[in-house]
């Protein structure tokens, strides 16, 4: 993953931060308030718990490549919400490339853009 410094210039993200397993914000960049800010930590730690276990379910009853659990996306009108291990963006979905944001979220080495196949 790139740094937060680096998340909020790309095109689209209006906050990027990290949160612990408390939900608790450990650091975060970008014009919101800080409630908003906790309210978006708070919903980032619920819905990683569900989502681990859907993930536990689908690879258990499905298939084993449903593991490991990496992270969740929501869009909702005009924004997305993008979360990948404990590291979230929040994105004006009209103004985001979302392929070169996932890569930029996932990937383990701090690097720039690249191109990669799918």
């Amino acid at each position: 993953m790139i740094g937060l410094d680096r998340l909020i210039k790309k095109p689209g993200v209006i906050a990027a931060g990290q949160f612990d397993d408390n939900g608790d914000i450990k650091r975060a960049v970008g014009e919101m308030p800080d409630e908003a800010k906790k309210i978006f930590a708070q919903v980032a730690k619920d819905n990683e718990q569900l989502f681990k276990k859907q993930c536990e379910l689908l690879s258990k009853e499905i298939a084993p490549e449903w593991q490991p659990y990496t992270g969740w996306a929501m869009w909702s009108g005009k924004y997305a919400f993008c979360i990948v291990g404990r590291t979230g963006v929040v994105v004006e979905i009209n103004k985001a490339d979302f392929n070169q944001l996932m890569i930029d979220l996932i990937d383990e080495n701090p690097t720039g853009p690249r191109q990669r196949n799918y």
